[in-house]
């Protein structure tokens, strides 16, 4: 399955490139720019991170009015 945020060839949107091993040509996989890169690297540091200390923090909470 083709990544959607995979760069198009020539504008047309039915093709996308790819990298592949010549040893292995059955595993292949879509390049990604930078730009892509940045902005789901981004997206997980500002979401999912603020999220999981929420839920450590939340976890904490109820451990602490639990024993004390």
């Amino acid at each position: 399955m083709a990544d959607y945020a995979a760069p198009k060839i020539g504008g047309d949107p039915n093709r996308i490139e790819v990298v592949y091993a010549p040893e292995d040509p059955d595993k292949a996989v879509c390049t990604l720019t930078v730009r892509t890169l940045t902005w789901r690297t981004a997206g997980i540091v500002l979401f999912g991170v603020p999220v999981l200390l929420l839920g450590l923090a939340m976890t904490v909470g109820q451990a602490v009015s639990l024993f004390f």
